[in-house]
């Protein structure tokens, strides 16, 4: 990933978990959040993202599934 604040930088991660927690961090270090902030918004979107896969994307798995 590259940003425009950060000309010829590039970040890689190998998991999203580390890219959260990167960001997470760099915004508690810019003086934007606390640590509990940045912790209680990364659990609303766990909890978003399963609620959309629970509610909206079961066609998706419907089609997914083989047929037989």
């Amino acid at each position: 990933m590259t940003s425009p604040t950060a000309p010829g930088v590039t970040r890689k991660w190998t998991r999203l978990q580390d890219y959260s927690d990167e960001v997470s961090n760099a915004r508690i270090w810019a003086g934007f959040h606390y640590r509990f902030s940045t912790e209680i918004g990364k659990e609303m979107g766990r909890k978003i993202g399963a609620l959309t896969v629970a509610t909206q994307l079961r066609g998706v798995e419907a089609m997914a599934e083989p047929r037989r």
